[in-house]
């Protein structure tokens, strides 16, 4: 997944299977989204990746404790909880999401 911190942190941080694998900070302005590209190449909207995506979420909360429970709930809809890291709080129990 990726979290996009736009009024906060003002960082972007990548996420695979619960292990945060980049991290882009220091933006100097507030970033404003003004559109969001998905399955695009480089921005360009004419030149499609190769894949798939299965749902998006969109939520005002980028908290740790609010992406580790929609990453339970989508790992263990989509039987992927196996690979969630050891010591993630929903690897071997589903959230109950809207709490």
């Amino acid at each position: 997944e990726v979290v996009l911190d736009c009024t906060g942190t003002q960082t972007v941080v990548g996420y695979v299977d619960g292990d945060a694998k980049a991290t882009c900070s220091g933006y100097s302005k507030p970033m404003t989204m003004t559109g969001l590209g998905v399955m695009v190449k480089g921005g360009n909207r004419m030149q499609k990746v190769d894949g798939f995506v299965g749902e998006i979420i969109v939520c005002e909360d980028v908290s740790t404790a609010t992406r580790q429970k929609i990453e339970g709930y989508l790992a263990h809809k989509w039987g992927l909880a196996r690979k969630l890291p050891e010591n993630h709080p929903y690897r071997s129990a589903t959230p109950v999401v809207g709490q």
